[in-house]
């Protein structure tokens, strides 16, 4: 086909401006993509809106969490009214019974006392006109105090410990015989004791001026003395300690140091009033049995005020970190008072 006379006019203008031409076929190129980022519009916008969401949504967060803990405090307050009305109507009153100078648990109501926390397994029993709290092997009482520091330091470092306990041989072979023990006990186990011969005064409170004169256990079978630890008592708050103070062939004190004396020894299957009396500043523990000095020991020169023995805002009762040491018991009632009684002039009397 021949070109006609535009195509050679047209092909004519172009060889003549050829800049025209090179203009002409970029205007009609494809447009390539940038790779420069572009910024949103509406970004800052698009941020204070996301922030003012999050915030929304912590606030609900907030007063669910809120609404939830007051919730929780009150339904708190609801059980604790009812349990303060339940130990108001229960025989003896409040339990504890917390005074300035004392405080006293009862373990023979049936019902636990108030702020009390355990470790293992428990058993309220009754026999006869007998009633106690069982502490099984391997369990212990936690049980807080709200008494104010003393002996110059920042816990109690004075105290006095009087428990109303009953001590089982840990072998498995004695524990048949130590239900027996309960009714024939001579301190507690008759209904036909009057409250001076329990070694408690007319109000129910141990009275220690009144049970020097207990009779020893008449009971041969329960007159055998442990040969092993049974841990009574221990200071550390989390049982992370063995025991400050236990049982061990029929002795009570702390095995840091040489007893002095030891006068009687505590029984095992028989009610026994038991105090234990700490003084870390004078560095002595006392121990009576039934009114009656048991022993008295001087603490190692490293017991200092705040140091071991001396009892926080709570005092563990039956616990060891050893468990061959926790091997439990009963117990009845427990007083603690912020002071030590005065050491013994002649220990060997």
């Amino acid at each position: 086909m021949l070109p006609t006379l535009t195509d050679s006019l047209v092909l004519r203008w172009l060889h003549r401006n050829p800049q025209s031409c090179s203009a002409k076929r970029a205007r009609t190129r494809p447009n390539l993509a940038s790779f420069t980022r572009i910024k949103p519009k509406g970004e800052e916008e698009l941020r204070l809106l996301l922030e003012q969401q999050l915030a929304e949504e912590r606030r609900v967060e907030e007063d669910d969490l809120k609404q939830t803990a007051a919730e929780e405090e009150r339904i708190k307050s609801e059980i604790d009214r009812e349990e303060e009305m339940k130990d108001l109507m229960q025989e003896g009153g409040p339990n504890p019974r917390i005074h300035p100078d004392s405080i006293r648990y009862n373990f023979t109501t049936g019902r636990r006392p108030r702020g009390m926390t355990t470790r293992g397994d428990l058993a309220y029993q009754s026999e006869g006109d007998a009633s106690y709290l069982k502490v099984y092997k391997g369990s212990m009482l936690f049980l807080p105090l709200q008494f104010s520091p003393n002996g110059s330091g920042k816990k109690l470092n004075q105290y006095t410990v009087t428990m109303e306990i009953q001590l089982l041989e840990p072998a498995p072979s004695a524990a048949a015989s130590s239900s027996s023990a309960v009714a024939s006990s001579p301190v507690l186990g008759s209904a036909s004791l009057s409250p001076l011969l329990r070694g408690l005064d007319e109000h129910g409170i141990f009275d220690r001026r009144t049970t020097s004169g207990v009779p020893a256990a008449a009971s041969a079978s329960a007159s055998i003395p442990s040969t092993s630890k049974i841990a009574l008592l221990q200071t550390a708050r989390y049982n992370e300690d063995a025991a400050e103070i236990y049982m061990q062939n029929g002795l009570v004190g702390t095995g840091d140091s040489g007893t002095v004396t030891q006068q009687n020894k505590l029984r095992l299957g028989q009610w026994t009033v038991l105090s234990v009396s700490v003084d870390c500043v004078e560095h002595t523990v006392t121990t009576y049995l039934d009114g009656k000095l048991h022993s008295f020991a001087q603490l190692p020169a490293e017991v200092k005020v705040d140091s071991r023995f001396a009892v926080g805002n709570q005092i563990c009762v039956f616990g060891s970190v050893d468990p061959l040491e926790t091997v439990g018991g009963h117990i009845k009632l427990l007083l603690m008072e912020p002071r030590a009684l005065l050491a013994p002039v002649n220990t060997q009397t």
